[in-house]
């Protein structure tokens, strides 16, 4: 049997590339699926006037997300994936923005604090946090607010900036620590070099449950402040794997 040949109709209506590859990619979707499992759907040509908007649901490990929906619209066809399901609510062209819309959103999250931070002297200190810049997967719970806790098995990259106040006597140390036991990534210099330290943590494998925090020391004989400040405090995570 010959190779089949797809049409995409009403592509040419469409002057936005990202959008075009969306419909041929719903479009293959409903194809197959007639295909495949025998959904019934009007025909593709009818369709591709009708559809204005999708909604992915994820379905897996995930918690749901909605994304790219058009407001008002009640679903015309439901078309269910293994990993998601697709809504294709009814109206004319799709009004898709680009077709980033369509993915879930990225496991990251980027912590700050809004007020110094007192680290007492020869004290090793948790640091908190208490604003979530960007957090989608709200692996930041307010209640324990020194954590990151981890919520889908991955590879992961992070970091650590702080700027302290001004001092020369004695160290200064940081750490990025797993499960409240297991330093990561520690950094630990004398005080004239260490009014701002930076930790970077490279790619990590971490899973489902794994927490992440921050610790702080100084040794200067007296308080010292972890500034707000250019920056300081943050605490960002990213899933790259």
């Amino acid at each position: 049997m010959g190779a089949r040949t797809r049409t995409y109709p009403n592509l040419a209506q469409v002057q936005d590339r990202d959008t075009q590859r969306t419909l041929r990619l719903v479009y293959d979707l409903i194809r197959d699926a007639e295909e495949t499992i025998g959904l019934q759907t009007e025909s593709l040509l009818n369709l591709a006037n009708r559809i204005t908007a999708v909604e992915p649901r994820v379905s897996s490990l995930e918690s749901p997300q909605t994304f790219a929906t058009g407001a008002g619209l009640a679903p015309q066809f439901v078309v269910r994936g293994i990993a998601s399901d697709l809504v294709l609510t009814s109206g004319s062209i799709p009004r898709f923005k680009k077709i980033g819309d369509l993915l879930p959103a990225a496991t990251r999250i980027r912590l700050s604090h809004s007020v110094a931070q007192s680290i007492s002297t020869a004290t090793t200190t948790v640091l908190t946090w208490d604003t979530e810049v960007y957090d989608p997967k709200l692996l930041h719970d307010t209640v324990a607010p020194t954590l990151i806790t981890i919520a889908t098995l991955g590879t992961y990259v992070g970091g650590v900036y702080v700027g302290w106040d001004a001092n020369n006597v004695n160290s200064r140390f940081l750490e990025i620590q797993k499960n409240s036991t297991d330093a990561l990534v520690r950094d630990r210099r004398v005080g004239t070099g260490a009014a701002e330290m930076h930790l970077v943590l490279p790619d990590t494998q971490l899973v489902v449950g794994d927490t992440l925090r921050v610790r702080a020391f100084q040794d200067s004989g007296g308080p010292l402040d972890i500034k707000v400040a250019n920056g300081s405090p943050v605490f960002w995570l990213r899933k790259i794997a």
